[in-house]
């Protein structure tokens, strides 16, 4: 992932479609790939269940226009090599997963935290660096752009040196009609949406774009 790049992240996969899951997997990752341009200055990192990975990958190649494959949770049985075997290259995670395995696989952590207290465990975790972690956290009603940016400020606030570099993304949902205005904020690198549509990402993407 290019750090100097805004970065927008999804899921995908989290409903059943008439052939299955792993169908709708492979058609909302191979839309997107006849979407998108690999010369755009955006990390797009587009996530689905460990074990749909390979939808993503190797039936629809989605890294081949630039985009990053990515695990949607990590898997309940431990088996990160999962992942990576699929070509995953990230995991969407949460302070109490098991970060450490994560790294020792390879793999970049998205880190979904809920309040800048979740920061302090990062410094006991061998092998982050700014280059494989990033860190989300999430917007609600009674959100605006003031309390966000105050956030992404307490968060960077409590990172090592070592961490200081780690885009900060707003979680949000699409029921917020001001997303763009939130990725703009000072401190945040971008969006992290776990609601996410094919038609509401490609928007997105195109508004993100200019």
């Amino acid at each position: 992932m290019n750090t100097k790049n805004p970065t927008i992240a999804f899921t995908i996969g989290l409903f059943n479609a008439v052939d299955g899951p792993s169908h709708c997997v492979y058609t909302q990752a191979y839309g997107m790939e006849m979407q998108v341009d690999d010369e755009w200055p955006l990390n797009i990192l587009i996530m689905a269940p460990p074990h749909l990975i390979s939808s993503m990958t190797s039936e629809a190649d989605v890294a081949s226009m630039g985009m990053i494959p990515g695990a949607s949770y990590t898997p309940g049985d431990g088996n990160y090599k999962q992942i990576v075997e699929h070509g995953g290259r990230w995991v969407l995670a949460r302070p109490s997963d098991d970060l450490a395995t994560i790294v020792n696989q390879k793999l970049g952590v998205l880190l979904l935290v809920e309040n800048d207290n979740d920061i302090v465990s990062l410094t006991n975790v061998d092998g982050l660096t700014s280059d494989n972690l990033t860190i989300a956290f999430g917007i609600d009603s009674v959100s605006n752009t003031d309390t966000a940016g105050q956030m992404a400020a307490k968060i960077q606030g409590k990172l090592p040196d070592k961490l200081s570099s780690s885009q900060i993304l707003v979680s949000g949902s699409f029921e917020h009609s001001n997303l763009v205005e939130y990725s703009s904020i000072d401190g945040v690198s971008g969006l992290l949406l776990l609601d996410a549509s094919f038609d509401a990402i490609l928007e997105l993407i195109e508004k993100l774009m200019g």
